[in-house]
């Protein structure tokens, strides 16, 4: 691995931890309101917002599930929804590398253009 290489890929790896450090200050704005209204109306308003505000049923279905989790715990949890998803988007970019070996350069370099390409709470 040329030089160069190295330094892209320490480069695309530090961008990914700075920007994990920021998981515990992790803020979701919509928390209270969203929240409120699926403890109030439930499924129904899942189906609400589905059908008129925005229809897209997995990350509809995550945000009903992070408000399911608040209320068991009676306590935010969006640090620990954020590592749960940081995670996922890892291992998504890192599989093909981990399944063959190769293009790891690519998939960091990937990585962190994706987040510095993205608002701080807009990357999810």
């Amino acid at each position: 691995m040329t030089l160069s290489a190295k330094f892209a890929t320490a480069l695309g790896l530090a961008t990914l931890l700075v920007f994990a450090g920021l998981i515990p200050l992790g803020r979701w704005h919509d928390e209270y309101f969203t929240l409120y209204h699926f403890h109030e109306s439930g499924i129904a308003y899942l189906g609400e917002r589905l059908l008129h505000w925005s229809p897209r049923p997995l990350s509809e279905f995550f945000a009903y599930m992070y408000g399911l989790a608040v209320y068991r715990f009676d306590s935010p949890l969006i640090a620990e929804f954020l590592a749960i998803f940081w995670l996922m988007f890892v291992a998504a970019a890192l599989w093909p590398v981990l399944h063959d070996g190769k293009g790891f350069l690519c998939a960091s370099v990937l990585v962190a253009l994706l987040l510095l390409g993205h608002p701080v709470a807009e990357v999810f």
